[in-house]
């Protein structure tokens, strides 16, 4: 259960770093392409130079999910600064909704009582977690639409993976498959890094190397545990999935709470109680 702990610990503090960049005045967009960097040289080092080939249609999709990586982070990063740590959480583990329904077209999946339930669940935990009492206007609809987008986009990516995973990848491709990934998410980062030096939009600092590195490292392990994880219990990803997801969004929910004192209405609160049964249920059939 070690990795399973693993992974719930640094997924946890993704987050935790978008919040201390923004105390410490760090350009997020910055340590996001450095943390892509920090994902390929580490995925590098934990895989054999061997494994590192692929056919060309799945370079494509890794091409693909490259630039869905680095747009969803940066939007999850703006998700934290505008609505806090434990709304953005939320907003990407119920975000496997889009998969459960994905499935139900794409594999031909029966719609039961349970897939109903956590469908529904969602929806409410949704509109509950993501309204902000205190937002008005203008800030109102940031306060919806910046959680909502990454809601649809990590949901999007994740039904994408699957599908690779289902047609595409073998167990001898997925971690090459997903070091092209970072990869590709890096490059299109750097050169539109590169621009904002040149521009002047953006000024170079050690600091979003530094931050890139304390991203870059959990982010990787993060997906690393739990992988290692299922292959230790294979056929308890039904127990494994709802556990990892859930403790994720209970530990940034304190962290939110306790340590960045972020307020929560009560409708956020039944929002997010909403939303950890809506994971348990959607997630046993993942």
């Amino acid at each position: 259960m070690l990795f399973l702990l693993g992974s719930i610990l640094f997924s946890a503090w993704l987050n935790v770093v978008f919040k201390l960049c923004e105390r410490f005045g760090i350009d997020t967009f910055q340590t996001i392409v450095f943390n892509y960097g920090v994902c390929v040289l580490t995925g590098w080092m934990m895989s054999p130079p061997e494994s590192f080939t692929l056919p060309v249609a799945t370079n494509i999709w890794a091409a693909v999910l490259g630039a869905g990586f680095i747009l969803t982070f940066n939007l999850t990063a703006l998700t934290v600064k505008q609505n806090g740590v434990a709304t953005a959480t939320v907003a990407t583990k119920v975000s496997l909704v889009i998969p459960v329904i994905f499935s139900l077209w794409l594999y031909n999946d029966q719609l039961d009582l349970i897939k109903s339930a956590g469908i529904v669940l969602t929806l409410f935990a949704v509109v509950l977690t993501f309204m902000n009492k205190r937002s008005v206007g203008v800030e109102k609809q940031k306060s919806i639409w910046l959680p909502f987008s990454i809601f649809i986009g990590c949901g999007l990516l994740d039904s994408l993976i699957k599908y690779l995973e289902h047609f595409h990848l073998t167990i001898n491709t997925a971690d090459t498959f997903l070091m092209r990934c970072f990869l590709t998410a890096f490059l299109i980062g750097l050169v539109m890094m590169m621009v904002g030096w040149i521009t002047g939009r953006l000024q170079f600092s050690y600091k979003v190397v530094l931050s890139g590195i304390v991203l870059g490292i959990p982010n990787y392990f993060s997906i690393w545990c739990l992988i290692q994880a299922l292959k230790l219990f294979p056929n308890d990803s039904s127990t494994l999935i709802p556990v990892n997801n859930i403790g994720i969004v209970l530990i940034n929910v304190l962290i939110g709470l306790w340590v960045f004192k972020e307020p929560l209405s009560l409708r956020n609160k039944l929002g997010i109680g909403l939303a950890l049964l809506a994971i348990l249920l959607l997630s046993i059939l993942i």
